[in-house]
């Protein structure tokens, strides 16, 4: 059988080759640049999302997104619209409009059911984002924490604005040890900006110090496409959403992979680990929305 060209690009081949990994025939249809119509429902139904961005100076940046559903539209097979997000400030409207590159990755914390796009984009005028998309496909469920959103309130509430720093303070190195979830944001050239889930039982993320994080690397999809990524270039960014107010901890950086599993062993169930280097740090204020824990995910290490 004839397959098209490979569609990784050569740093997640590394990491898969890295790895051990051969994916196979499922090598070459891992994502379309088309949405199919099962997944534009799925976005549409949407309240909440994040969001990978590259700023002027390359370091990157997660981005936790929040709205009613329909706040990310599909408006034909190639195009996305997501809402305004007057939370987050400038800052994500700057850096959309200065590398025109995104990342999203949709998630349903209820049904433990994620999609990732990756693609172009440009600001409108009334600030909304629209995406053309390159890279669409569904993910695994695994370590998705279940969880239930309260209803949005009327008139969200933005409790300050953002605070900036360039390491944790003792309160922000307390919410990562007590972490559940955090997205991942890296680049590539070839394949753009790119949004991932972590998760695992709380406190799978270990605060080394007030600029050094430490977390697993357990068994998931053997795509790579975060790791492939940071094969390439390290920099990386990191963000945890508060699930209890609406807020969110931004931290950019660089992440260097462990690839000894030997050196992973007293982790339990991870395969590698990874060593987060913080650059800056930035708390984004309430929003007023908060999301009720249900059950942990049953891959989670025990």
């Amino acid at each position: 059988m004839a397959f098209p060209t490979n569609p990784y690009h050569t740093g997640e081949l590394a990491a898969q080759r890295r790895a051990g990994v051969d994916l196979g025939e499922r090598a070459y249809q891992p994502f379309r640049p088309t949405i199919p119509a099962p997944a534009s429902t799925f976005l549409e139904a949407q309240t909440f999302a994040v969001a990978a961005t590259v700023d002027e100076f390359g370091q990157r940046w997660g981005w936790v997104l929040r709205g009613r559903p329909g706040f990310v539209s599909v408006l034909d097979e190639r195009t996305v619209r997501i809402q305004r997000q007057g939370h987050l400030g400038p800052r994500f409207i700057d850096q959309v409009t200065a590398t025109g590159t995104l990342g999203l990755l949709a998630i349903e914390f209820a049904t433990r059911r994620r999609a990732k796009l990756k693609g172009t984009a440009s600001v409108e005028a009334d600030e909304s984002i629209v995406m053309h998309t390159e890279r669409v496909y569904s993910l695994c469920p695994k370590y998705i924490q279940q969880r239930v959103p309260e209803p949005v309130p009327d008139e969200p509430v933005h409790q300050g604005s953002t605070a900036e720093a360039c390491q944790l303070s003792e309160r922000q190195a307390a919410w990562i040890a007590e972490a559940d979830t955090f997205f991942f944001a890296t680049y590539h050239d070839d394949s753009g900006a790119d949004a991932s889930h972590r998760g695992g039982p709380p406190g799978f993320v270990t605060v080394k110090d007030d600029r050094t994080l430490e977390f697993p690397d357990y068994r998931g999809n053997n795509m790579f496409n975060t790791f492939g990524n940071l094969v390439a270039d390290p920099r990386a960014g990191l963000v945890f959403p508060d699930f209890n107010a609406g807020g969110a901890l931004q931290l950019t950086g660089s992440a260097t992979v462990d690839w000894d599993s030997v050196a992973a062993r007293d982790l339990p169930g991870a395969l590698r680990r990874v060593e987060f280097r913080v650059e800056a740090v930035v708390e984004l204020g309430s929003t007023g929305q908060s999301w009720q824990l249900q059950s942990y995910s049953p891959h989670n290490p025990r």
